[in-house]
């Protein structure tokens, strides 16, 4: 039973891991925004993303960089720069994609 934990962890890590990735510096500029008192004034709301949640009994850490990168990679797809609201439950975690306005 451990060796197949072990082989899960290893294959969901192989798949997600967002340092591999090569536009993970732009990715790196839309930013997530855990507290409503954070987000800066002026913003759309363009849609909504959501992942699944990682939970590995290996490495928590690395599954909630994974589940930020793919928050990233959403909103960078719909043209956001931000993603606010972020809710997770057990399986997913959710949040607003959002385009701030330049002049704010």
């Amino acid at each position: 039973m451990s060796y197949l934990i072990l082989l899960v962890s290893i294959f969901c890590l192989s798949g997600c891991t967002p340092w591999l990735s090569s536009d993970n510096q732009n990715l790196q500029q839309i930013k997530i925004y855990e507290s409503a008192q954070d987000v800066p004034r002026g913003y759309k709301i363009i849609g909504k993303a959501h992942t699944k949640n990682y939970q590995t009994v290996v490495v928590k850490e690395q599954s909630e960089q994974a589940v930020r990168h793919n928050l990233r990679k959403q909103a960078a797809a719909m043209g956001g720069n931000g993603v606010i609201n972020i809710c997770t439950n057990s399986e997913q975690t959710m949040g607003d994609v959002v385009v701030f306005d330049s002049t704010q």
